[in-house]
């Protein structure tokens, strides 16, 4: 999501519109800065043991004033839990950008909403002025778990061409496999750990690169410490967590890899798969519903949803034939400039600003 806002804030100020970003963050105190044309306001997270999301949203509401006293807002734009407590009336429309929220992701994985969060998630719709959704699947799933009565509109998260370049194959590292995201349950990582016994069966001298931040359970345990745990000494030099890299340095990770593996469980979208294609690079995916809505499936390799096996079947295949693999990298990358380009996305997101207006 933050890949997203950068890409869209940037565009929109060199469209003359004037963008403030406002998070909550763990900060000993308040503090701003411009960053290209953008105005960024890091808010001091509360201290409450109880409570804590309703004192951050108010101070989120108090920071608002203070920026529509000094300039005028004309959209405030939040995540599904963004205006649980915001005042219904405002000066500003308040629009909703469905990346993934509570219902759906619980739902998705197979868990029960909790009651608490899903009376935020449905109180901060019933404020909204306005949806959008970032594919038609989540705006689909989101309407149904929570019977929403707004229309909602479709827009897919963009990216800059100019940073996600068509790569240089000469630069590829022959046998190595990239995954870019949080590393987590809901991305694959277990099942993509667990195929590589297999893969190294048939390519002892395969590397995978995990790329992303760790994700900790409440109880602070690490994720990543967990499935380094799970490895053995058969696979354990074949396998590279190299923690969270900036978004400038992506391009050089995705260029050198030979394939890009994305085996989520669940997405509301999937940018990093759409950055390894406009790379021209040979792509995994699970076959959920999201990522056969964005990607040509003559272009990729579909594996089953949570098996690890078919995954290291898709994997072993797609290192077997490599001109195969490479020529469906290249149709992928020429389709992806047609439709994911953040210069003609940014286009139709401030037609919808003003059909709003």
């Amino acid at each position: 999501v933050g890949t997203f806002i950068k890409a869209l804030a940037s565009q929109l100020v060199i469209h003359q519109i004037k963008v403030s970003v406002i998070g909550i963050y763990n900060l000993e105190t308040n503090k701003s800065f411009t960053d290209e044309g953008i105005e960024v306001y890091g808010i001091k997270s509360s201290n409450w043991k109880l409570g804590k999301f309703y004192q951050n949203s108010r101070r989120l509401v108090d920071t608002l004033k203070k920026i529509h006293k000094k300039n005028a807002i004309d959209f405030v734009e939040g995540a599904e839990l963004a205006f649980a407590f915001f005042p219904k009336k405002t000066p500003y429309k308040k629009i909703i950008r469905m990346h993934g929220g509570h219902h759906f992701f619980a739902v998705t994985l197979g868990k029960k909403p909790a009651l608490w969060r899903g009376f935020q998630e449905r109180q901060s719709f019933q404020k909204a002025n306005a949806i959008i959704a970032v594919s038609n699947y989540v705006g689909r799933i989101t309407s149904e778990l929570l019977h929403l009565k707004k229309d909602y509109k479709t827009l897919y998260n963009p990216i800059d061409m100019q940073q996600f370049y068509f790569s240089n194959t000469q630069k590829v590292i022959s046998n190595s496999l990239l995954f870019v995201g949080t590393v987590c349950e809901k991305k694959g990582v277990r099942q993509l750990v667990e195929s590589m016994y297999m893969v190294v069966e048939q390519f002892p001298d395969v590397v995978l690169n995990i790329v992303g931040r760790d994700w900790l359970y409440q109880n602070g345990k690490s994720y990543i410490e967990e499935m380094q745990s799970l490895i053995s000494d058969k696979i354990r030099n074949n396998i590279h967590f190299m923690g969270a890299v900036s978004h400038d340095e992506l391009p050089h990770w995705i260029e050198k890899s030979e394939v890009c593996i994305y085996p989520s469980l669940s997405e509301s979208f999937g940018l990093t798969v759409i950055e390894a294609q406009a790379m021209g690079k040979p792509v995994i995916l699970s076959d959920i519903e999201v990522f056969q809505e964005l990607v040509d499936p003559k272009d990729v390799l579909f594996c089953k949803r949570g098996e690890s096996q078919d995954l290291a079947d898709k994997i072993i295949w797609m290192l077997t034939n490599k001109d195969v693999a490479l020529q469906m990298g290249n149709k992928a990358g020429a389709s992806v400039l047609s439709r994911f380009d953040v210069k003609e996305l940014v286009k139709e997101n401030i037609n919808f600003y003003k059909n709003l207006l």
